[in-house]
């Protein structure tokens, strides 16, 4: 028999790259599933975060050695980490102490994990895709309920899918044209959906998409910026408060109503008043404990609606100064990566998600697979920063 008629069987190389694949596509479904998991019954986002946190253990695309490139933001995630579990200890008032606190923590070391693996560029670079290319097919599916106003279940839809477009404009495959268009879809999203922040927010997206090369330049300007940055997001809801109770607000009202139909302060004015009245009147240092919420303070069941007012009362200025110092480490390995373009983008998107959070929990807290996402593409240019690094270090070896 010719030799060119006998079946070829596939090299090792070929069944692992094969296999490798359909373990990321795994991974990528998995992603897109948990971002539904907030919109079921307790017994089916009980299950999905189980599925989840099963295939991040399991599949070799986020089971990998420890990589310690990143020990400035270990150390400084670890400290918060610590200080927190003390909070639970020595402020404890009920169950809600304890899973407050254990979610909070778990947000934290699941970044962690993320951002200390030792990962593949070819690897990144397909999960990126079937993310990409999964993330454009619910897009659209979303746009076209919102049009014909049905509901898919899909509870924050519109955050989710701001999550998404970083793969879409990371994705190498995806052309400048599709990118702009889904932009624009996400857009159209925000504004149909009355997401008032996320509409806010849209002009600082594209500004900073357009003029991020120029922005972050100097690494002690840089650095300083961020912090003052910092500083003001646990300041907007003190000021917020206290423009609420100022003779400008019957005004500010009257313009709101006059041009957006809605009142300015849209009653979280409100909530934030009981939670820092509750506060000043404990330890200012160490907070309330992580039980503190508005069911707990003056008996409504509501969110806080605010991250960084959250960390306050539940923790103190020391649990804000830790935060801040956190949120400071990350953003200094993100200048010190700032050419690589999937650091930029997170980058990026950093900023904008930590703005959201003045108005959502969901980056410690409640809405946890909102959070989830968050922390991959806050984590995803450090993950393409430590496989860019691996490369390198492996070809000149």
């Amino acid at each position: 028999m010719d030799s060119d008629n006998k079946p070829q069987l596939a090299t090792s190389s070929q069944v692992n790259t094969k296999y490798n694949k359909i373990e990321i596509l795994i991974v990528a479904i998995m992603f897109i599933v948990v971002s539904f998991s907030n919109s079921g019954n307790i017994i089916a986002r009980s299950v999905l975060y189980f599925v989840f946190i099963g295939a991040i253990v399991l599949l070799p695309i986020l089971r990998k050695r420890i990589y310690l490139l990143h020990s400035a933001i270990i150390k400084a995630s670890l400290i918060l980490v610590a200080y927190n579990l003390v909070v639970i200890v020595f402020k404890y008032e009920s169950y809600t102490s304890v899973y407050n606190g254990l979610l909070y923590s778990a947000s934290i070391i699941f970044f962690i994990s993320l951002i200390s693996g030792k990962y593949k560029i070819n690897k990144l670079d397909v999960f990126t895709h079937y993310l990409s290319s999964m993330s454009k097919m619910l897009i659209i599916i979303n746009i076209f309920f919102r049009l014909i106003q049905k509901s898919i279940g899909w509870v924050s839809s519109t955050s989710f899918i701001f999550l998404f477009l970083y793969f879409i404009y990371l994705d190498k495959k995806t052309t400048i044209k599709s990118k702009v268009a889904f932009t624009g879809i996400w857009v159209l999203t925000a504004i149909l959906a009355e997401e008032r922040t996320f509409v806010l927010l849209i002009p600082i997206f594209m500004l900073l998409l357009l003029s991020w090369d120029k922005l972050i330049k100097r690494r002690l300007k840089s650095k300083l910026l961020f912090i003052l940055f910092g500083i003001m997001l646990f300041a907007i809801p003190v000021f917020y408060v206290w423009l609420s109770e100022s003779t400008y607000a019957f005004v500010l009202n009257e313009y709101a109503l006059k041009y957006t139909g809605s009142r300015f302060f849209s009653g979280r004015d409100l909530i934030w008043s009981h939670l820092l009245d509750y506060y000043y009147d404990g330890n200012i240092f160490v907070g309330g404990g992580h039980h503190i919420s508005p069911a707990f303070v003056f008996g409504d069941i509501r969110s806080s609606h605010n991250t960084y007012l959250t960390i306050l009362t539940r923790t103190g200025l020391i649990g804000a100064f830790l935060f801040i110092n956190f949120l400071v480490s990350i953003w200094n390995k993100f200048f010190q990566y700032r050419h690589i373009i999937a650091v930029k983008l997170s980058g990026i998107f950093f900023i904008i998600s930590l703005l959201k959070q003045s108005s959502e929990l969901s980056l410690i807290s409640n809405n946890i697979a909102v959070s989830i996402m968050n922390w991959l593409v806050l984590a995803y240019g450090l993950m393409y920063t430590s496989a860019v690094i691996n490369e390198e270090r492996r070809k000149s070896e």
